[in-house]
């Protein structure tokens, strides 16, 4: 299952700070105080990979799509090392590497994901523009009674059309199940006037919310 972009986001700000924290580590008191790195080992190159492959997979950016995976320690000093010393250690150096490439994978996914709701924040207000218009146009259709009955069908399959680009733009799994497709067929034009007129205020009503929220 593709995971979302925010999720993926959480858990590249959570590795970072780990590794942050374990970088940084320091023991002592005041002017004793010296660096004492927690030495973490390869698993947090198997996350950042594993996050990576999770990134590309839910993102076209290009940028991203480019990003290489990183290598594993090809040799991991002993204790009597003297590669083992705080700075020279390659292991801390990994631990860097990492660090930096999780805070510019979560930096290029950051831009894309505003980049996104900005976007869909247009198209809300586009779709809140137009499911103005049709609920504007309702009013006419019902004064013309029987007559108007054929204008009924074309207003409810531009309702669906727009309901269609609303479930598209908008990530709410709740609005899949509070607003479905009116049906075209049926005798009744006056009932299909009173659904269609429903659907288009309850519709209506939560985007100017969404939007609201989003703003």
């Amino acid at each position: 299952m593709q995971i979302d972009l925010s999720t993926l986001m959480e858990l590249l700000q959570n590795l970072y700070q780990e590794l942050k924290t374990c970088i940084e580590h320091k023991i002592g008191d005041g002017a004793f105080e010296v660096a004492d790195p927690i030495w973490l080992g390869d698993f947090i190159v198997d996350a950042y990979n594993s996050y990576l492959v999770a990134a590309k997979t839910a993102c076209d950016h290009p940028v991203i799509q480019g990003f290489p995976e990183i290598e594993k320690l090809a040799y991991v000093a002993h204790e009597a090392d003297d590669t083992k010393r705080v700075g020279k250690n390659p292991r801390l150096h990994k631990m860097h590497e990492v660090a930096f490439a999780t805070k510019q994978l979560a930096t290029i996914l950051e831009g894309d994901i505003r980049a996104r709701e900005s976007k869909a924040h247009s198209e809300i207000v586009g779709l809140t523009m137009l499911l103005e218009n049709l609920g504007q146009q309702l009013p006419h259709i019902q004064a013309i009674g029987e007559e108007g009955g054929q204008s009924v069908q074309p207003l409810v399959a531009e309702y669906n059309r727009y309901l269609g680009m609303v479930l598209e733009t908008v990530d709410d799994p709740v609005l899949a199940k509070l607003f479905r497709p009116l049906e075209l067929d049926g005798d009744d034009s006056h009932k299909k006037l009173s659904e269609l007129r429903l659907a288009q205020s309850g519709l209506l009503s939560y985007l100017r919310k969404t939007h609201e929220r989003s703003g």
